[in-house]
């Protein structure tokens, strides 16, 4: 009979605690897992000639989610942009675009991105006093002959910003220029080809081009004009090009400088030489692309649609790569200038 009371009482005890318990003291709730900050993967994008037109770059930008409606940085920490020269001539936009262009490259900066401007032929041309392409209503947006001529020196608004560009750069294994590196200028490096710029660029300069280029790194064969992995026979080029890439440990190369009339970025020796200069400014029909790279995978972007560049890890043989070299060299000559 006690141990029934005992029992009784014990069964009264653990009832009367529960009830106390929902009252009073605060429920423990599983915690929800932490929400993982979801990192978005680096992104490449590369532009190539603007040519004078702000109007379709801006188009061309915001096509490619570099720039918001209020032409703002958009690229965020996660985008690396690379314009791969020729932002002057053929139309009148020269002042805007390169204080946009500025502009742009301290805002990527500030937010953790990255923005990089390179020399094109144009530039060269304008910095030597080649003024062939410019158009007179161009000029007149700078005031006069002698404010144009001031503008480009190394004192000038324009000249400061391009005497600090590189001829060449490389994110990740892509390599990016104007024209092409050919393999005689691949052998001695980027960052030979960079400072040899910026040692020789003011000589050059100073004297319209008549010195400060000892070695042609701004003449035909040189990164900014070098037409032959564009145009010349792929048996002939791509073998130079593969050799160019291994001098650079580079798997491909990204170049602009030749005009696709088609308004379709071109892609030539397997996916290791993409050439993306369409044609934006309206000289050449306003075309809108650009290119998008994100780890292995390499796309072409146009308005409202986007193609991959695939490559299938074809090959070219090197026997006799140093005879082709010679035999298919572009010299200026044998290219109008554009």
């Amino acid at each position: 009979m006690q141990t029934l009371h005992l029992y009784t009482f014990v069964l009264l005890i653990a009832i009367l605690y529960e009830f106390v318990a929902a009252d009073f003291i605060p429920a423990t709730e599983t915690p929800a897992p932490a929400l993982l900050a979801q990192s978005r993967p680096h992104r490449i994008v590369a532009v190539a000639d603007l040519h004078g037109d702000y109007e379709n770059t801006m188009n061309v930008f915001k096509m490619a989610g570099l720039v918001d409606e209020n032409e703002k940085w958009a690229g965020g920490d996660y985008t690396t942009f690379v314009q791969t020269g020729d932002v002057v001539d053929r139309g009148d936009d020269t002042i805007k675009l390169y204080a946009m262009l500025e502009r742009l490259i301290g805002e990527a900066e500030e937010a953790g991105g990255k923005m990089i401007v390179l020399l094109g032929n144009h530039e060269l041309m304008n910095l030597s006093g080649d003024w062939r392409f410019v158009f007179p209503s161009e000029l007149a947006t700078f005031g006069s002959l002698e404010d144009r001529v001031n503008a480009f020196k190394p004192t000038g608004f324009i000249g400061r910003f391009l005497f600090g560009l590189d001829l060449v750069a490389v994110v990740n294994t892509t390599v990016f220029c104007h024209g092409g590196v050919h393999p005689l200028f691949a052998a001695k490096g980027i960052d030979w080809i960079n400072e040899m710029t910026y040692a020789e660029l003011p000589e050059y300069h100073s004297s319209h081009g008549t010195r400060g280029d000892p070695l042609g790194l701004f003449g035909g064969n040189g990164p900014t004009w070098y037409r032959g992995y564009a145009l010349s026979p792929e048996q002939d080029v791509c073998p130079l090009l593969m050799e160019a890439l291994k001098s650079m440990n580079a798997t491909r190369m990204v170049v602009g400088h030749t005009v696709q009339e088609s308004g379709r970025i071109l892609s030539r020796c397997d996916g290791r030489l993409i050439v993306i200069d369409v044609g934006i400014t309206a000289y050449y029909g306003g075309h809108r692309a650009a290119l998008e790279i994100v780890g292995d995978v390499v796309k072409a972007i146009y308005e409202g649609a986007s193609e991959e560049i695939k490559s299938e890890g074809q090959e070219w043989p090197r026997n006799g790569i140093y005879r082709i070299e010679q035999q298919f060299i572009c010299k200026m000559d044998d290219y109008s200038a554009s």
